[in-house]
Parts: structure tokens; C-alpha cells; sequence
């Protein structure tokens, strides 16, 4: 191949690799079409005793991938919540899944069933004068809408507000709290310790110490995912390789293993003798093979391409880096 060749295959690459970072940056809600990609739906199975519901959606599109939650209460607060987040891993997506099953297991879900549900739930929550999630719009794009809410099946809900005061008084905005309680075509079961997302918010905003510790640890596992996911494309540039499309998925669980053994080794003795080259870092494999198996399986093969990658990428530099932008390296920038 002659070195004329070679240099326009690697700025093709690299035109590539520009492509995709612009790509990136932008929504991808703008210019969904409906029906675009694959859409998958999630639904607690056992939830009708509750009368409340947890549903998600992962749609994958143009190689992102858009992750939505709705929270249906079959009382008159109708939909509760409904939130969106973009390029969320398989890993990230399936933990979600998992501590949402924690009461009442979830799974697959007939996407048209699922919509019905959100549907009644707007109009019901509309009729009676309650507040809907300010992200609502967004959130309904993503699973192609619910057709007109105005028309929904509601006869499986119920005139009941079960919650506590504070709860009432910032969802009901169709008229005063006081007013909404005079009502007699309204059953309410008042219960100021009953757990709700807005004490939830409450609760967590009163400890900011504890919150701004999560947003730092949050932010520092995205630049460390964002760091490595870099290096190894600027790897693949040097070495004429094309980056695995699952590569950043294939990152964020090789982190999230790395953690996971982290957890498990015993502090130091003394802070001052911490040593990182000398700490024994346990094999990560076993972690890594648990977090795959938490993994759909028509999905691992790619997973394990993407890590075959990484793994030829840290046989070619076998020096630690430093991944997270400290300046000092860390035993799980050698694995």
C-alpha cells in the first residue's frame, strides 16, 4: 500500500470519527421519525395489586440509544413521573431494571399496552386537575406517542388520592389542596409518612454534602469512560482499526467491573502506606463475566467484540495512564 493510500484511509478514519462526536452532541430526538430504530418496553409484571406501574423504554437509534421511565398511579394522580436520559450503556440500563424489580419483578411488555396505560393515566391525572411531568413531551417522542390521551380507557382507574399533604399540595394544580379535599366524589387516604418522589427530593436535598459526594463520583466515572474510550480510538486511528460501535458499552462495563473488585479489596492498614503498584488488584474477569451476564444475550457477542478490543488495545500499552485526569494512575488503569 503506498503512503499516499495510507494517508487518505487515515483521514477518512478520522473524518469518521469527527462524524460521530458531532453526532453525538446533538438531541437524538431531532428528527425522529416514528418508527425509526428499535424500541423496547419494560413493565413491572405484578403491579395491579399496587394500582401504580413502572415502565421503560430503550430506543436505539442511528447508533444512540435513548432510555425513558413513566411511573402510572391508577389514582387520580395519574402519571407521576416520566423522565429521559440519552447514550445510557446496556449496563447502565439493565441496572436500572434491576433496582426498579427489586419490589415486583419487570420484563418485557407489549409496547400498545404500555402506551394505553400512560394514556389513561395523562387523562385521568388531566381530569382531575393534577400536574403532569414537566418532561412529558420528550419523554412520549421516544415510545411514538400515546395517540389522543382525550379518548384513553380509564375504567380501570380509580377516584383515590393515597399519598401524603406535601405530595398533595405540589401536584394538585387544578385548585387549592383545601378545595381538592371538600371533595366528596374523591376517596383520599392521607398518610404524611408515605413515601413519595417528592420527599424523596426533599430528603436527598437535605443532605448536600451527600448529593455533591454522588455528582463528583458521577462526573469522575464519565470522564474516566470518556478518557479511555478516546485513547482507544486514537489507538485504532494509529493502527488503522475502526472502533467497535459497542466500544464506549464495552468501556463503562469494564469500569463498572474494575469497581465492583474494588469494593471487594480490604482498606489499608494506614493511609500513609497506601501504595497503588503494590496493591495485589484482584483479576477482573469474574466481575466482568457477572456484568455480562446481567446483559440480553443477543447483545453479548457485540460486548465481547468491543472488549476484545480493549484488550488488544492494553497489550499494545501495557503502561498504566492516567484515566481519570488526576495526574497519578490507579491499579485499574492496568486492567
Amino acid at each position: 500500500m503506498s503512503a499516499g493510500k495510507k494517508e487518505r484511509d487515515r483521514i477518512k478514519r478520522r473524518t469518521k470519527q469527527q462524524q460521530l462526536r458531532k453526532a453525538r452532541q446533538r438531541s437524538p430526538l431531532d428528527g425522529l421519525r416514528p418508527g425509526e430504530g428499535t424500541l423496547r418496553m419494560y413493565m413491572q409484571k405484578d403491579w395491579k395489586p399496587y394500582r401504580q406501574a413502572s415502565i421503560f423504554a430503550v430506543r436505539e437509534v442511528k447508533g444512540r440509544r435513548i432510555t425513558v421511565g413513566f411511573l402510572v398511579d391508577q389514582g387520580v394522580a395519574g402519571l407521576k413521573d416520566a423522565w429521559m436520559m440519552t447514550d445510557v450503556t446496556t449496563a447502565e440500563f439493565n441496572d436500572i431494571l434491576r433496582q426498579a424489580g427489586e419490589i415486583t419483578p419487570i420484563g418485557p411488555c407489549d409496547p400498545d399496552a404500555a402506551r394505553a396505560l400512560i394514556a389513561g393515566a395523562i387523562r385521568f391525572a388531566t381530569q382531575y386537575g393534577f400536574r403532569l411531568p414537566a418532561n412529558l413531551d420528550k419523554a412520549l417522542k421516544v415510545i411514538d406517542g400515546v395517540g389522543d390521551w382525550r379518548q384513553a380507557d380509564v375504567s380501570e382507574f380509580v377516584p383515590e388520592f393515597a399519598g401524603s399533604m406535601r405530595d398533595l399540595r405540589a401536584r394538585c394544580i387544578g385548585e387549592s389542596p383545601e378545595s381538592f379535599l371538600s371533595r366528596d366524589d374523591v376517596t383520599f387516604i392521607i398518610d404524611n409518612a408515605a413515601p413519595s418522589l417528592i420527599d424523596e427530593e426533599a430528603e436527598y436535598a437535605d443532605d448536600a454534602d451527600e448529593l455533591d459526594a454522588v455528582k463528583e463520583m458521577v462526573k469522575a466515572m464519565r470522564a474516566m469512560n470518556d478518557a479511555m474510550v478516546a485513547s482507544v480510538e486514537r489507538w485504532c486511528d494509529e493502527t488503522g482499526q475502526t472502533p467497535h460501535p459497542q466500544l464506549a458499552d464495552a468501556v463503562n462495563l469494564k469500569l463498572m467491573a474494575a469497581f465492583d473488585q474494588l469494593r471487594q479489596m480490604p482498606p489499608p492498614a494506614e493511609e500513609e502506606a497506601f501504595d497503588p503498584d503494590a496493591i495485589p488488584f484482584p483479576d477482573p474477569t469474574p466481575a466482568l463475566e457477572r456484568e455480562l451476564m446481567n446483559i440480553a444475550e443477543p447483545e453479548r457477542p457485540a460486548l465481547r467484540a468491543a472488549l476484545e478490543q480493549i484488550r488488544q488495545f492494553n497489550e499494545a500499552n501495557p503502561e498504566p495512564f492516567d484515566m481519570d485526569g488526576d495526574g497519578e494512575t490507579a491499579p485499574w488503569d492496568r486492567n
